[in-house]
């Protein structure tokens, strides 16, 4: 095997691996994979403890995509056998602007570049955004997140008969069920390096939008962001009580594609002095 196993069963490991060796060790072909689920249902998390197990932990971060410009360099480009997480899916593979420039470069990108190899990791929050190009002629197989840890897995003939039967209106039982765990657990490193690069993207594309809209300035740059539980022990309350804050508009705070928060360091100091926020009563 090339890792350790890390899901309950070992399922997603044996399937990943019996693909890979099929299509990418003694085959010509790329892989293709489409991860589904809703926001916090941590569709990113299995992409990257895959990768890790597939590559035996050498886990190449600057394949992970988060937009089209970035998916179309990363699989247009040497070198060959690339893991590559796409974790923006929808700007390339829109069911619903199906001759949208980006969706035809994108499906011509999976069609004219399979002999580079990559393994490729497409993320939906939307099972009704799919193409239906891309499940019939370009996906070999479908992880659909279920919660956060859960996941169904469909194989190439599962995944193609419910949309001939349905367009996934409805789903029928998977190949397989498996759990998986929390990467910022099983592998803290990789998954703080993951979510540094993460809030660079995204600090780089807000200051990009603020220059098209205003010229602004890059205040932002500098600004350092906690995590959720990081924020509650600075601040001294619970994880749940920093989550509801951010829900109901008292700290400002910004997403990751995995639906994690990440707090200015900023709004917590605001907070330890001007006393926002309230008590912690039914918090339990």
């Amino acid at each position: 095997m090339s890792a350790e196993q890390f899901s309950s069963r070992g399922f997603i490991e044996k399937n990943m691996e019996a693909m890979k060796e099929k299509l990418i060790d003694e085959g010509t072909n790329q892989m293709v994979v489409l991860v589904v689920g809703k926001v916090n249902t941590a569709k990113t998390s299995l992409s990257l403890l895959i990768d890790n197990y597939l590559n035996d932990g050498e886990v190449n971060l600057d394949t992970y995509c988060l937009s089209h410009d970035k998916f179309k360099q990363e699989y247009t480009s040497r070198p060959l056998k690339k893991f590559i997480v796409y974790e923006e899916g929808r700007d390339s593979f829109d069911r619903n602007k199906h001759n949208h420039k980006s969706n035809t470069e994108a499906r011509d990108i999976l069609n004219q570049f399979r002999k580079y190899q990559h393994i490729v990791f497409i993320n939906f929050q939307n099972v009704s955004d799919l193409q239906p190009e891309l499940v019939n002629n370009n996906a070999h197989a479908m992880f659909r997140c279920v919660k956060k840890g859960w996941t169904h897995f469909y194989g190439r003939e599962s995944m193609r008969a419910m949309w001939k039967n349905r367009y996934f209106q409805g789903w029928d039982d998977p190949d397989f069920k498996d759990g998986f765990p929390d990467p910022a657990n099983e592998l803290p490193e990789l998954w703080e390096s993951y979510e540094d690069k993460t809030l660079e993207a995204l600090d780089s594309r807000g200051e990009e939008r603020e220059e098209q809209d205003s010229g602004s300035s890059d205040e932002e740059s500098d600004i350092t962001y906690l995590s959720t539980k990081n924020a509650a022990e600075i601040i001294d309350v619970s994880n749940k009580t920093i989550r509801r804050w951010c829900n109901d508009g008292k700290l400002d705070h910004k997403r990751l594609p995995n639906g994690d928060r990440r707090i200015p360091k900023t709004e917590v100091y605001r907070v330890l002095t001007d006393g926002d926020g309230d008590e912690e009563s039914g918090d339990e």
